[in-house]
């Protein structure tokens, strides 16, 4: 315990005045005692007031995310020369969950229209920003969620994830352009899971032992490498053990781009896309319309049937009730390269890895043309021990603590200590994104109670409609939007997809059984 004398603590000056004085040692001794949990109270406490913040709108001055650069000529900001005064539906947010529905919507639907309202520059948020990863460790939590779910529920929601992999490659074959599907670099790859803790990698094992009991069809995809066989197998001298399985690497940004002009090419006239255009607050008309909601941006108002909050780390400020439940989590990218005689052979068109340690992890994939390294993460060994990037918003600012860690583990990772000279490793950019987190770790998709928006739209005739969302991904985005966005698509319309987890859907009985201290207890449980 902290003893300086002009401590603001008020639990520490009570510890400084009862040590001072003999009848009141015990109380002092008590308190001692009970630092921990009181610490463990305060950081609580603290973390569920940043994540029940308003974040806001996205920021006007984002770090420089390498993937946007150059940006797209043709959409980087487009806009109508005039906004559309009504439209079906209004989709706010530009990312990979906006595109997939409004690519379903448009395909399925001959007469709907849709307006993609964007605050800042096209895809510029979290799917603009973040590793380049299409992965599902379909192991990792799959004790918990059995636990929590059911075997049946916990195995749907596993297949719904790695359904994403085959089904963004097949897209990706049949739909986009040959310059777009070239430019976006998706690629199957070989993930190499990687465990440098050993107590942590224990843990593992078993649950990827649980995880193939329950899906033995899958031994033939994914394999543990204990010791050294891992350490021979990948070259990595440090690891305790490893498991490989399949995955996909993409260059997000030029993916969701192809993904726009192509369902622009195919459904002419019915998608505007209106970049540098924030949605800053909804209203409802007062009389009966077929069109009752104000949708009010920084270009005037949009009437629509539907809206569909796509905003992610942002939803909590058009929708304040899930303040707390779904937040933003600052991460933190960095581009970085290895050169030298001995600097390890270029496998980015065959590789990606997950780098465990005893708290956290961090994530890379390999560029398959210059060899570059995109390496993320180091959440909690960021500032504060993490607690900095947990609930802030601001993509604008980097993390000098995570930088430190993510700058300092590239060379470490391949190291030969009979291998001289070392490689020269070169940090050749970094930038940051915000990540849409949810207080119970999953997303949260499908139509939102009018309670919890406390606006109740009068339609007119036999019109429907309301609002939507496809948010809160946890950091898992690209194994998760895609067929989210799909579902919400088909919900939308009228139908019920078949495939979707129940798990995930937005529902009053979900909301009333979450809550903020949720994400704090569990965050602190990973730091403490």
């Amino acid at each position: 315990m902290d003893t300086t004398e002009d401590s603001q603590d008020p639990i520490l000056r009570l510890f400084l005045y009862c040590s001072h004085h003999a009848l009141f040692r015990p109380i002092a001794r008590l308190i001692r005692f009970l630092q921990p949990m009181l610490a463990a109270r305060t950081a609580a406490s603290a973390i569920v007031a940043k994540i029940s913040q308003d974040p806001g709108l996205p920021c006007s001055n984002p770090t420089s995310a390498f993937w946007q650069s150059p940006p797209d000529p043709d959409l980087s900001n487009i806009q109508s020369p005039v906004l559309p005064e009504k439209s079906d539906v209004v989709i706010i947010g530009s990312g990979i969950s906006a595109a997939s529905i409004a690519h379903h919507l448009l395909t399925q639907d001959p007469n709907i229209t849709v307006v993609i309202c964007e605050a800042r520059t096209i895809t510029s948020g979290a799917t603009g920003r973040n590793g380049g990863h299409i992965i599902d460790l379909p192991y990792d939590e799959y004790d918990a969620e059995v636990s929590l779910l059911g075997t049946e529920e916990a195995k749907k929601l596993v297949r719904f994830r790695m359904g994403h992999l085959p089904q963004l490659v097949e897209f990706a074959e049949t739909q986009l352009s040959e310059k777009a599907k070239l430019y976006s670099e998706i690629r199957t790859v070989e993930t190499v899971d990687a465990f440098f803790d050993e107590a942590v990698w224990t843990h593992m094992r078993e649950q990827f032992n649980n995880f193939l009991t329950d899906f033995p069809e899958q031994s033939k995809r994914w394999r543990a490498w204990d010791g050294e066989e891992a350490k021979k197998k990948f070259g990595m001298p440090r690891v305790y053990g490893a498991i490989s399985g399949p995955a996909g690497a993409i260059w997000p940004y030029r993916f969701v781009t192809g993904v726009y002009k192509n369902v622009m090419e195919k459904c002419p006239g019915r998608l505007s896309i209106e970049t540098n255009t924030a949605v800053v607050s909804i209203d409802t008309a007062q009389s009966a319309s077929d069109h009752p909601y104000l949708v009010h941006t920084s270009r005037g108002t949009i009437r629509c049937r539907n809206i569909v909050h796509a905003t992610n780390s942002h939803v909590g400020h058009l929708l304040p009730r899930l303040r707390g439940r779904l937040f933003p989590l600052r991460g933190q990218m960095t581009v970085q390269s290895m050169t030298g005689p001995t600097a390890p052979a270029n496998v980015g068109h065959k590789r990606s890895w997950l780098l465990r340690h005893g708290k956290g992890y961090d994530y890379m994939t390999q560029s398959p043309s210059t060899g570059d390294y995109y390496l993320g993460g180091g959440a909690l060994q960021g500032s504060n021990g993490g607690l900095d990037a947990i609930g802030n918003p601001a993509d604008s600012q980097q993390d000098f603590t995570a930088l430190c860690h993510l700058r300092g583990l590239l060379p470490m990772l391949f190291e030969q200590e009979s291998v001289q000279p070392a490689p020269n490793v070169n940090m050749q950019t970094s930038w940051t994104g915000t990540l849409g987190f949810s207080s119970d770790g999953r997303p949260w998709v499908g139509k939102i109670p009018s309670k919890m928006t406390d606006r109740h739209p009068h339609f007119a005739g036999h019109a429907t409609g309301g609002e939507w969302i496809s948010a809160g991904f946890c950091g898992n985005g690209m194994v998760y939007c895609w067929r989210s966005g799909q579902a919400l698509a088909s919900m939308m319309l009228g139908r019920q997809p078949e495939y979707f987890p129940e798990s995930l859907r937005m529902t009053q009985e979900r909301f009333d059984s979450t809550a903020a201290d949720d994400m704090a207890n569990h965050w602190l449980s990973l730091t403490m």
